[in-house]
């Protein structure tokens, strides 16, 4: 009798044991907890990617992202660099007027924020028909000059670089007549630049100031009334150098650049120019505003292309007419430059 109870229970039980397992299989199993992340492992790790993203901001050399407008990066301690930057100009009041000016570039970073160049410039003359201005078509080995940068703020972690050039310059022909002659300059360029967007889109603000001594080939003569004649001319009582021609040029430009594509970036920069005669701005001669796309491109890890194209858009000569000053400046600037990195 009291085995009877057990016996009904019993293959209710046998029923469920062979259930359970089943229904055990089916059932979604929590996954053990994970061990807590010690918090200095976590700290390590945002600061690695917090670097890796300032070093691949880094990577991005400035110095030839805007055309004509300089960056203000400076290469590593002991790194060389060799380039050719070719430049055109073109277009005179009146007929025909071009120069090509390639110039083979050695620079080399002997320390940090600090390199040294050093410059040979070819130019060569296209000129016909253009007022006041003697037909050419000639050329040749026509500056020597040398090139010190030095970066004064570096733009990690400041937000703004900013870093001085110095450019003192030795040649042998007339820049705009083409005429042979005996030149010394000197060009000095303030360079500010910042990454507007990190990694993607950057800005640069340039101040220029030029001045140059011109004194061209030849000889003058001068009358009883010092005023000037030909040699030749039988009213000469006197023959005397071709006096020297003393200019200065003041600059500013803006330019931006963005990434559209990785190694590619796309901009444009516009440049005002104001052209004086003496090198204490003695007297106002022309100005100009030039506008125009740039293009910067890395090819590879150690060669990289940069090109602009800017075009007068604005201008007048001190005594010309018109919208434009073709007298001192010219309608359209070009640049192409291959930099090589060692």
């Amino acid at each position: 009798m009291l085995l009877s109870p057990v016996l009904r229970v019993a293959p209710a039980l046998a029923l469920v044991a062979l259930i359970h397992p089943a229904c055990a299989e089916g059932l979604p199993r929590r996954s053990p907890p994970r061990p807590a992340q010690p918090q200095g492992r976590q700290q390590a790790q945002d600061n690695k990617q917090s670097q890796e993203d300032k070093q691949s901001q880094s990577e991005i050399d400035t110095e030839d992202l805007f055309g004509f407008t300089e960056g203000s990066d400076v290469g590593d301690p002991g790194e060389l660099e060799a380039s050719i930057d070719s430049t055109g100009r073109f277009g005179r009041r009146g007929g025909r007027y071009g120069v090509f000016s390639p110039t083979l570039e050695l620079e080399y970073t002997p320390a940090e924020r600090l390199s040294l160049s050093l410059d040979a410039t070819f130019d060569h003359y296209w000129i016909r028909n253009v007022p006041d201005l003697e037909n050419r078509n000639t050329g040749g080995l026509s500056q020597f000059s040398t090139q010190m940068r030095y970066q004064f703020i570096q733009r990690d972690p400041s937000p703004v670089g900013v870093t001085l050039s110095l450019e003192p310059q030795f040649g042998f022909f007339d820049q705009d007549t083409g005429e042979r002659a005996r030149r010394t300059a000197l060009e000095a360029v303030l360079s500010l630049d910042m990454a507007l967007v990190p990694e993607r889109v950057f800005g640069a603000v340039n101040l220029t100031y030029e001045g140059e001594r011109v004194r061209p080939k030849g000889f003058i003569g001068l009358d009883r009334d010092l005023d000037e004649v030909d040699p030749s001319d039988p009213a000469a009582v006197a023959i005397t150098r071709t006096p020297a021609e003393r200019e200065s040029t003041l600059g500013i430009s803006a330019a931006a650049a963005f990434q559209a594509v990785p190694n590619l970036f796309v901009g444009a920069e516009a440049r005002y120019l104001r052209q004086y005669e003496g090198l204490d701005f003695k007297a106002f001669e022309g100005r100009a505003l030039f506008i125009g796309p740039t293009l910067y491109m890395k090819v590879s890890d150690h060669l990289s292309l940069s090109a602009a194209w800017d075009v007068q858009v604005a201008g007048k000569a001190n005594d010309g007419s018109g919208h434009l000053d073709l007298e001192n400046f010219e309608r359209h600037q070009a640049k192409l430059k291959l930099i090589a990195q060692f």
